[in-house]
């Protein structure tokens, strides 16, 4: 059984697909760890109300008007992380309610885009205590995604052995350990030991921990007894997005070597079904009355109505919705910086020329 790609959070992506009953769709695996309500995406809905959600994979923003209206922007995806309180907003934005903001600097297909979420201090849901954990958990829960690696990613040559053992992660168990496994990635193989967990397949030489490889069941696409000219070889393929890599590894007698290949199946079987990614954080509590919440959006038909009306146009509605959070370094927009300056009748000022299809109104 193979492993379903995991976009996540490795991926940007606008106006994912809502069930229509409402409420966030998570992967298997994919848990809410804090909430918040009453947060804006300032550069592509301001003033609109909204719920910021940070699962173990992403931050989701999600419009409490239209459930079509949201933000998906995968932990792996994130630069950077800051925090602008609200003695730092400008006038303007402070004239409109606008509290303390998180900015989100991500990178996603060579693109770089700018979110930036506030809390909406007049409405007062929550309040400026509670924006201000959602960010702090954001920050807290994207260190610990980049410190628990092993748990999603192929690594080679690692410091995962000591004198001998593997140094397990958090909430790992050894399945089976088998000594005596050639590796056959060179010419002539070498000698290790094979250890199968609930959460990876690691090999280590047994002359030297250094030479390793740790293969999360995550990455796995298939595994299978095949021949080779070593003999028969269990041969393990990796997803494609993570390099489609092929490992074999010879196993004797032949007994052994079937009941290792049905025991790995069996275990990577079980971890599609309940992925672990390794993310885990508590955030601190908060006196607020529905803060940790997640509300489902309105379902009404009304919304259904507007989200019809609507869907004609989403193709085109996506791409000049991505312009407006292209980052000020991004390629993209250092070519927007050399367009023409154009007075504009409409609203009394000069500005730079807009983009093809792109009008001032957007």
């Amino acid at each position: 059984m193979a492993n379903q790609y995991v976009w996540q959070d490795r991926e940007v992506r606008f106006d994912v697909a809502v069930p229509s009953a409402g409420g966030i769709e998570l992967r298997a695996g994919e848990r809410v760890l804090d909430s918040s309500g009453g947060i804006e995406d300032t550069k592509g809905n301001p003033g609109e109300p909204g719920q910021l959600v940070a699962t173990n994979l992403r931050l989701i923003w999600l419009s409490s008007r239209f459930a079509r209206t949201n933000l998906s922007i995968g932990y792996d995806c994130v630069v950077s992380m800051s925090v602008r309180t609200a003695q730092q907003q400008s006038a303007q934005a402070r004239l409109r309610g606008v509290g303390a903001s998180l900015c989100v600097l991500t990178q996603f297909d060579k693109t770089r885009f700018e979110f930036v979420f506030s809390s909406m201090l007049l409405h007062q849901q929550p309040s400026a205590a509670a924006a201000q954990r959602i960010f702090a958990s954001l920050h807290a829960i994207h260190r610990v995604y980049e410190s628990t690696r092993l748990y999603r990613e192929l690594k080679l040559r690692g410091a995962i052995v000591h004198e001998h053992q593997l140094q397990l992660l958090p909430a790992e168990t050894v399945y089976r350990s088998l000594h005596g496994v050639w590796n056959l990635s060179s010419d002539q193989g070498n000698l290790g030991a094979l250890v199968i967990t609930n959460i990876r397949l690691v090999w280590y030489a047994t002359m030297a921990d250094n030479f390793n490889v740790s293969l999360p069941l995550l990455q796995i696409k298939s595994t299978k007894v095949r021949d080779s000219k070593f003999g028969l070889a269990l041969v393990v393929e990796t997803m494609p997005y993570c390099g489609a890599y092929v490992l074999g590894f010879r196993i004797d007698p032949a007994e052994v070597l079937q009941s290792v290949a049905l025991e790995l199946k069996s275990v990577h079987a079980v971890f599609s079904r309940s992925p672990v990614f390794g993310v885990d954080y508590t955030p601190p509590s908060v006196d607020t009355t529905g803060a940790d919440a997640v509300p489902a959006p309105r379902t009404d038909a009304s919304r259904a109505d507007d989200d019809a009306l609507l869907s004609g146009d989403e193709d085109v509605a996506g791409d000049t919705l991505a312009l407006s959070y292209l980052a000020a370094e991004q390629p993209h927009a250092a070519d927007a910086q050399q367009r023409p300056i154009d007075y504009c009748s409409d609203i009394g000022l000069a500005i730079e020329r807009l983009p093809d299809g792109v009008q001032h109104i957007d």
